[in-house]
Order: C-alpha cells, then structure tokens, then sequence
C-alpha cells in the first residue's frame, strides 16, 4: 500500500512539474537546441554572404572570408576545372566574379576590393550566372555588392 501511495506521488510530481514548464513558456530541450544552433547559425541562405557575417570577419580578405564560410563555392569552381589542363582551360569555364554588375575577373579579383565596403556576397551557379550575367560565366559566378550599391533602388 505504502509502495502505491509512493508512486501515485511520484507521477502526480511528474506531472505537475511538466505542467509547471509549459505555463512558464518553458521549452523541451530538442526545441531549445534547435532554436539556438538555428539563432548561432548567421548563415539562413546557402548562396549569400550578409554583412553581419562580414563585419564578424573583416579582419580577413574577402577571398579568405568565403573560404572560411561557404569553401564549396571555390571547390566547385575547381572541381569544373580537373581534367583538363589548366593552359587549355578557356576562361568561360573559371569562377566569375562580379562587384555589383560589372565583372571584375576571377577569383584572385576578390582580394581587390576592400571588405569594409561590402554588403553582401552572393554565389551563382554556372546555369544561374549564365543567366543573371550571360554567357561566359560556366563556372558560376560570385557577386559582390557595396554599400552604396545596395542602397541604390
């Protein structure tokens, strides 16, 4: 009897505790977790690069920034460029990239602008670039956008 009695107060302890959390908004763990890498995690869109992202890393050149934050944009320029030998490579297949809408050269131009006057960083790829740019951009393309640029209407 005693042992019923104990139990009976354990469940209504359980109970009353779970019902204690959720009318003090508080949440289960698998929720919290999710909310806090999703809040962690500045990167919402694959193909982009915000400015809150770059500031957190102005300290770096912006080639060593998408490096750090999104290699795959680099890798698969790469990949496009294997088997083949790099003389014979035309220059439609390289990795575009773009500072605003004028093309600037290839991804060696990215140390070329200054970080502090970007905006954002977005990744094009090779069907998207030819596109947004047109032909010549095979291997995709990667836009930069200014400050003054994205003010612009």
């Amino acid at each position: 009897m005693q042992r019923s009695v104990s139990r009976l107060v354990s469940s209504a302890l359980i109970i009353v505790g779970a019902a204690a959390c959720a009318s003090s908004g508080s949440q289960p763990p698998a929720t919290a977790a999710a909310q806090t890498s999703s809040a962690s995690g500045s990167r919402s869109v694959a193909n982009m690069i915000t400015s809150e992202e770059l500031k957190a890393n102005e300290s770096l050149q912006l080639q060593e920034i998408i490096q750090r934050l999104h290699p795959d944009w680099l890798r698969r320029s790469e990949n496009r460029g294997r088997g083949t030998a790099a003389s014979s490579r035309s220059s439609s297949s390289a990795l575009s990239v773009y500072l605003n809408n004028n093309r600037i050269g290839a991804v060696d131009a990215l140390n070329q602008i200054d970080v502090h006057s970007v905006a954002s960083v977005r990744y094009f790829s090779a069907s998207e670039a030819q596109t947004r740019f047109g032909n010549g951009n095979m291997g995709g393309a990667i836009q930069v956008i200014t400050v003054g640029a994205a003010v612009k209407p």
